[in-house]
């Protein structure tokens, strides 16, 4: 009877990465679930506080891809040659573009004879095409769902690149780290230049938490992360438990926080 309840694993698969992905997934369901629970009596569960699942898949994102190029570079003599990042560039796009550029197509057509709502003249269609659809700037009204990607696709697009420049001058070891805490200033001081674009929930949504420019932080923490794992493996062993605790009340002391559009936390941290 046991072994009919019982679940054959991939040996290589990592059991914390998995179950971050369901907690990821359950988030972003959790997100959405007010459209369905308002008014109900589940209503209460909206309110529980989590996290938002799509900065969890974007702190993966950078942690297995981060771990990808480290472990790489570590078995090359620190070099990261044209051919790997063109290998990696042409399994990124297999990967996303023919099913992105797929729904992009469905989601005008649908637009245009108005099967669902929206507008394909607000927003240049060229800047879905070209991934530059919220780069610096928001949009909205036609395939909302895109915005995500853009801030993956870019962060895939030029990390390889920073790795091959920075290797010819320096180790991994030494760079990453700043290379991380550049991209998190970055994110951090761009929210406080379009702070008074944001003007409401609509307007911080769409600035804040939905441009690549405002998000690429998310990716790169976790490139930290997995830079810190990588060299301080024993450090990161022995602490991690701990870590996690902290991070975790750290989270529920953030909630109760005022959360007022505007405010510096709501600038700064999103």
């Amino acid at each position: 009877m046991s072994s009919f309840f019982s679940v054959d694993v991939d040996g290589k698969r990592v059991f914390g990465l998995d179950f971050l992905r369901a907690f990821a997934i359950f988030c972003v369901l959790h997100g959405h679930a007010g459209a369905f629970l308002d008014d109900t009596s589940l209503e209460f569960l909206t309110k529980i506080p989590i996290p938002h699942g799509v900065d969890i898949f974007f702190i993966m994102s950078g942690f297995l891809i981060g771990k990808s190029f480290i472990s790489y570079l570590e078995k090359n003599d620190n070099r990261l040659g044209s051919a790997k990042v063109l290998n990696f560039y042409a399994r990124t796009a297999l990967r996303i573009l023919p099913n992105y550029f797929f729904i992009l197509l469905a989601n005008y057509f649908l637009v245009r004879l108005h099967v669902i709502q929206g507008n394909t003249e607000a927003f240049p269609v060229w800047r879905f095409v070209t991934f530059t659809q919220n780069l610096i700037t928001p949009f909205w009204e036609f395939y909302w769902e895109s915005w995500s990607l853009p801030v993956q696709w870019w962060f895939y697009i030029f990390f390889p690149l920073f790795l091959m420049f920075f290797c010819l001058v320096s180790k991994p070891k030494r760079f990453i780290p700043w290379l991380c805490v550049f991209f998190v200033l970055f994110s951090i001081i761009y929210r406080f230049s379009v702070a008074e674009m944001v003007n409401g929930a609509f307007m911080w949504d769409v600035w804040i938490r939905k441009t690549v420019a405002s998000r690429i932080d998310n990716i790169y923490i976790g490139v930290l992360a997995v830079w810190t794992m990588h060299y301080f493996r024993n450090q990161w062993d022995r602490h991690a438990v701990k870590c996690l605790v902290i991070g975790i009340v750290l989270f529920f002391v953030s909630r109760l926080i005022p959360h007022k559009i505007g405010s510096f936390y709501y600038d700064l941290c999103i």
